[in-house]
C-alpha cells in the first residue's frame, strides 16, 4: 500500500477512534446519571411502574450502544496495531490484499469481501438479550 494512502487511513482511524471514545464517555455519563436518579428516588421502588420500565429500557439501550461502540473501538485498535506491525491491508484469514476501496470505506476491516461474507454465513446468531 502506498505510504500516502496508509497515512490517510491512519488519520481516518485515529479520528474515528477519538469519536468513539467521546461517545463512550458520554454514554458512561448518561448511565451514571440514570443510576443516580434511581438511587435518589429510593432505588426505584416508589416509582410508578411505567417510569421504572422506561428507566430500565433506557439503561438497556445505553448498555447495548456502549457494547457496540466498545467492540468497534477494539476493531479500530486492532487495525492501528496492524498498521504498526506492517500487516494492515491484508486479510487476517488468508493474507490476501483487501481491496483499497473497501479499506477506504471501512478502514478497520480484517477480511476481504468474500471472506467476510463466508464468515457471516457461517456465524451462529448471538442472542444479546
Amino acid at each position: 500500500m502506498e505510504p500516502a494512502m496508509l497515512e490517510k487511513l491512519r488519520g481516518d482511524l485515529e479520528r474515528r477512534r477519538a469519536d468513539v471514545v467521546g461517545q463512550l464517555e458520554s454514554l458512561s455519563g448518561q448511565s451514571k446519571d440514570l443510576s443516580e436518579d434511581e438511587n435518589s428516588e429510593g432505588g426505584g421502588l416508589s416509582n410508578h411502574m411505567a417510569d421504572s420500565g422506561s428507566d430500565v429500557a433506557e439503561q438497556e439501550q445505553v448498555a447495548t450502544i456502549s457494547l457496540d461502540l466498545s467492540e468497534h473501538l477494539a476493531q479500530i485498535d486492532k487495525a492501528l496495531k496492524r498498521m504498526d506491525d506492517g500487516t494492515y491491508g491484508l486479510s487476517q484469514l488468508s493474507g490476501k490484499p483487501i481491496n483499497p476501496e473497501r479499506l477506504e470505506a471501512f478502514p478497520w476491516v480484517e477480511f476481504d469481501v468474500e471472506e467476510q461474507a463466508e464468515i457471516e454465513r457461517n456465524r451462529v446468531p448471538m442472542n444479546r438479550s
